[in-house]
Formats: structure tokens, C-alpha cells, sequence
């Protein structure tokens, strides 16, 4: 009887030890992808939530990224903060949108300009560049919409096994290209 406790047991054990490891190597080791294009988005995100005052908020891919001047639009409407809120296309527009709500409040305006294209334009949803972009503050992943819950835990088992690939290579991701 103590034997087949003992095998039952440890049986439990193996199959615990694997999802504990797997939050264990994604939430408590070191940001792999924070000095790449993905990790800009912890660094906007932080703007966003800590800009007071009226706002305005250009929220998109990486076309709001490189050509929006926010610096012509902050002259122009000066009692406005302006908010450059575009990362990546491939993150989808609707992870800009989920992460930017929470953070938007009465009386700011709200620009939506996605990229012409139909990933943009769409409710496409990529949990594998979202988990690399939130990889510098995974506290912005309480503002993923619950409906890609789903999508986050499928993708996250990929996201520590690079986030692992690169902690043993001793290196990070490169930051160009």
C-alpha cells in the first residue's frame, strides 16, 4: 500500500513539476526581448499610464511608430499630451487597442490608425509577439482582452522555451532587423 502511494505520488509530482516550471521560467527570469522593437512596448505602455492631463492618443502599428511626428501635433494642440501608442503590426492592432484602454480617460483623444493592410485593419490577435512584447512588464497582460486567453496560454509555452533558448545562450535576441 505505501508503495503504490508513494508511485501515485510522485506521478502527481512529475505532472505538477511541469506547469510550475514553465511559470517559474517565464515570470520569474530576467526580460529576454526588452532591447528589441518588441520591448518598446513596456517603455510606451509606462508613458501612456503615467502622462496626466488631457491626451491625445494615436494608437497603431508601426506606421503610427515611425510616421506620426508627435512632436508637430504636441505644438499645434498644446493644452494635449500626445501619445504615440504603435508598435508592431504582427502584434495586431487589437493588442494596442486592449493595452490602451485602460489608460485612456475623459476628455482625451483617441486616433485608431492602423496600417493599410488587412492583419491591421482586422481583430487579428498575435499571442507570440504579445508575450515578447509585454516580456519587460508582464503586469500590461491584466489588459488583454479575456477573449484571447485562450491564444495567451497556447502561445506560452513557445515564448519560455525561446525565452529559455536565449537565457542559455547567455545572450538576448539581437536588437536589429
Amino acid at each position: 500500500m505505501k508503495k503504490r502511494l508513494l508511485i501515485i505520488s510522485t506521478i502527481i509530482l512529475l505532472i505538477l513539476a511541469m506547469p510550475i516550471t514553465l511559470l517559474i521560467a517565464g515570470f520569474c527570469t530576467p526580460a529576454q526581448f526588452d532591447e528589441t522593437y518588441y520591448g518598446q512596448l513596456p517603455h510606451m505602455y509606462k508613458r501612456l499610464n503615467e502622462t496626466e492631463g488631457k491626451k491625445i492618443v494615436i494608437v497603431g502599428n508601426s506606421s503610427i511608430a515611425f510616421g506620426v511626428r508627435s512632436d508637430l501635433l504636441q505644438e499645434e494642440f498644446s493644452d494635449y499630451s500626445v501619445v504615440n501608442f504603435g508598435l508592431y503590426g504582427s502584434i495586431g492592432t487589437k493588442t494596442m487597442l486592449d493595452l490602451s484602454k485602460s489608460n485612456i480617460g475623459e476628455g482625451d483623444i483617441i486616433i485608431v490608425a492602423p496600417e493599410l493592410a488587412p492583419q491591421a485593419m482586422s481583430m487579428y490577435f498575435s499571442a507570440q509577439d504579445t508575450w515578447r512584447a509585454v516580456d519587460g512588464n508582464l503586469s500590461m497582460l491584466g489588459n488583454i482582452d479575456l477573449d484571447n486567453a485562450d491564444e495567451m496560454l497556447g502561445g506560452y509555452a513557445d515564448y519560455v522555451g525561446s525565452k529559455l533558448e536565449y537565457i542559455g545562450k547567455g545572450e538576448k535576441p539581437p536588437t536589429v532587423g
